[in-house]
C-alpha cells in the first residue's frame, strides 16, 4: 500500500495540509496517574502534585529506544526498603485500602512505614550514563526559543538535583508525606506505590513561574523534535553511497535499509508502513525478502508516515477516517476516505453506515459534492474521492 501511502502525502502537500513526522526520540509516557515533581533553581524538589490522566495522555517524553526517558523517569526501585515480600505487601494494600472505610488507615500506615524503614536513595542501572545522555541532549535543546526555556531549564535543574541522590529522595519523601495531608484515593494510592511497590514513572518539571508552559504540554513537543533533528542535521545531510531513484517517488533518496517504520494508527495500533514476512515464498519471485523486496528513500518514507498519522489523527475521525465492519464480527476495519483536491472535508463517515436507502445516499453525496465544489483547494483538478480499507491480519 506504499503507493496509497505516497498518494495521501501528495494530497496533503497539494492542499498546504502541513503534516510533521516527529523526532522518533519523542514518545508518549505510559499510561496511568503520574506524580510530577517541581524542581526549584537550586535542584531541590520544590512541590509534589498529582497529574491527572488527561494531561498524562497528551504529554511527551525523550526516549532512546527503550532506555529510561526523560522528563517522566521510572525509578525501578522503592523509596523505602521495607521487609515485605510480593505477597505480603498486595496483602497489606488490601487491608488498609479497603473498600467501604475512609482513607485513615492507609494514610496512617504510610506514615509509620516512612518512619519505620530505611530511606533508599533512588538510582538504576546505567545511572552514569543516563546523566550523561540528558547531558548531550541539553546543548540541542538550548536552540529552542526563549519562550519554551522551560525544557532546558527542567534538564539543567535536573542535573543539579541528580547530583545528590540522597537529598532528592529525602525531599521526594517529604513531599510526598505531605500530600498526605489532603488525600484522595488516586493519590494515597500513589503514594503507596512510589514507596513500597516501586516502578512508578514521575515526571520532573523546572519551577517557573513567569512560563506560560507546562512541561507536559502536547505543543511542546514540534519544537522540541525540531531541535533534536536540527542538532542531527549536519550528519543527515552527509552524501551517501546509497542514494538512487526511489521507487514509490522516483526522486533521488537515500534508499531505506532496515525495517519500515511503523505508524500508531487508530484501531490497528502500531503498524509497519510495509512489511513482507520471508516465510511466505510466493512472494519471494525475485529471491528479495523484507526491506531489500523494494527501494524506497528514507524521506519518502518519513512524508508517507507523517501524511498518515496526520489524516488518521483523533481529531479526523469521522471526517478522513471511521471504523467499519470486518468480515470477522468480532473486529473492526480501518477506512480512510479524503477527496483528493480537498481532502480537509468530512467524508468518511458517509460510508459506514449499514442499510443506508438509497435516496439518503444520494443526499449525502450531494451535500459532499456541494462541499467538494465550495472548498476545492485545487480547482486545475477534478476531484477524486480516495478510499482505503487496512485490515489487521
Amino acid at each position: 500500500m506504499l503507493n496509497e501511502f505516497y498518494d495521501i502525502a501528495n494530497s496533503l502537500k497539494a492542499a498546504g495540509i502541513k503534516t510533521v513526522l516527529l523526532d522518533k526520540r519523542i514518545k508518549g509516557p505510559s499510561k496511568g496517574i503520574k506524580l510530577c515533581l517541581e524542581i526549584a533553581p537550586n535542584g531541590a524538589v520544590a512541590d509534589v502534585r498529582l497529574l491527572p490522566l488527561d494531561v498524562v495522555k497528551k504529554s511527551w517524553t525523550i526516549a532512546n529506544g527503550n532506555k529510561n526517558s526523560f522528563p517522566f523517569v521510572r525509578f525501578q526501585d522503592t523509596l523505602l526498603v521495607h521487609p515485605y515480600t510480593k505477597e505480603e505487601l498486595k496483602k497489606r494494600k488490601q487491608e488498609v485500602f479497603k473498600r467501604g472505610t475512609d482513607l485513615a488507615m492507609a494514610i496512617e500506615f504510610l506514615e509509620q512505614s516512612a518512619q519505620t524503614y530505611e530511606m533508599r536513595s533512588l538510582e538504576f542501572d546505567g545511572w552514569e550514563t543516563y546523566r550523561s545522555r540528558i547531558e548531550s541532549r541539553l546543548e540541542k535543546l538550548r536552540l529552542i526559543d526563549d519562550e519554551l526555556s522551560i525544557v532546558p531549564a527542567t534538564h539543567e535543574r535536573f542535573l543539579l538535583l541528580a547530583k545528590d541522590l540522597e537529598a532528592f529522595s529525602f525531599s521526594l519523601l517529604e513531599g510526598l508525606l505531605a500530600l498526605l495531608k489532603n488525600p484522595t484515593d488516586e493519590l494515597v494510592k500513589t503514594v503507596f506505590a512510589v514507596l513500597l511497590e516501586g516502578g512508578e514513572q514521575v515526571c520532573f518539571e523546572a519551577q517557573m513561574e513567569e512560563s506560560e508552559f507546562s512541561i507536559t504540554d502536547p505543543n511542546l513537543t514540534l519544537p522540541v523534535s525540531e531541535s533534536l533533528s536540527v542538532s542531527n542535521s549536519d550528519s543527515m545531510a552527509t552524501p551517501n553511497s546509497n542514494s538512487r531513484a526511489c521507487a514509490v517517488s522516483n526522486h533521488p533518496d537515500t534508499i531505506n535499509e532496515t525495517s519500515f517504520p511503523q505508524a500508531n494508527l487508530p484501531l490497528l495500533g502500531r503498524t509497519p508502513l510495509f512489511a513482507r514476512k520471508e516465510d511466505v515464498e510466493c512472494r519471494h519471485r525475485y529471491k528479495r525478502r523484507g526491506v531489500d523486496s523494494i527501494s524506497v528513500g528514507n524521506s519518502t518514507i518519513a512524508q508517507m508516515k507523517a501524511a498518515l498519522v496526520a489524516i488518521c489523527a483523533e481529531e479526523n475521525e469521522g471526517k478522513t477516517w471511521s471504523k467499519i465492519p470486518s468480515e470477522n464480527p468480532s473486529s473492526r476495519d480501518l477506512l480512510i476516505a479524503y477527496v483528493e483536491t480537498a481532502p480537509h472535508l468530512a467524508v468518511a463517515d458517509a460510508f459506514v453506515e449499514d442499510d443506508v436507502d438509497k435516496a439518503t445516499f444520494a443526499e449525502k453525496a450531494k451535500l459532499i459534492i456541494e462541499a467538494v465544489k465550495g472548498n476545492q483547494l485545487d480547482q486545475t483538478h477534478e476531484p477524486r474521492l480516495r478510499m482505503l480499507v487496512i485490515r489487521k491480519v
